[in-house]
């Protein structure tokens, strides 16, 4: 279980960080200000919404797993960890949406600063710490 861990929390780090690369270079979630954007920036939209859809999917596969794994060991701090992990990451997408929705509806301002799904990694980056600990044999205490 803790090799599923890394491999999908590693995935879940990289796909995001794709993503989050690819909507700096110029890729958007939501429609281009411009009138007329081009073939390459239509792709490179459509593959970067792509990545961090994916990237989310893996982010929940990554919560789960660790669940799982912390949940076995009867590590209940861990849990609290991934489960906090995930509520900062709904909190910040929801903070996002927000603000998008304030300047664009209100200002008429479009707003693409973040990737709205960064959220996403904060999971995968509990779960690594996670993993390290249990690769380091701290985590191997059962308590209670």
């Amino acid at each position: 279980m803790k090799r599923a861990l890394l491999i999908v929390a590693w995935a879940a780090v990289v796909v995001n960080v794709l993503a989050t690369v690819g909507l700096y270079l110029g890729g958007t979630y939501g429609p281009r200000p411009t009138a007329n954007p081009s073939f390459q920036d239509n792709v490179l939209a459509n593959l970067s919404f792509f990545a961090a859809l994916v990237g989310l999917v893996l982010a929940f596969a990554t919560g789960v797993v660790a669940l799982v794994v912390a949940g076995d060991r009867r590590q209940s701090g861990w849990l609290v960890t991934v489960l906090v992990a995930a509520a900062a990451g709904i909190v910040l997408f929801a903070v996002y949406v927000w603000v998008a929705l304030s300047a664009e509806y209100v200002l008429g301002i479009f707003v693409q600063a973040i990737n709205p799904f960064i959220g996403a990694v904060f999971v995968p980056l509990a779960a690594l710490v996670y993993a390290r600990r249990l690769r380091a044999g701290s985590g191997a205490r059962v308590s209670g």
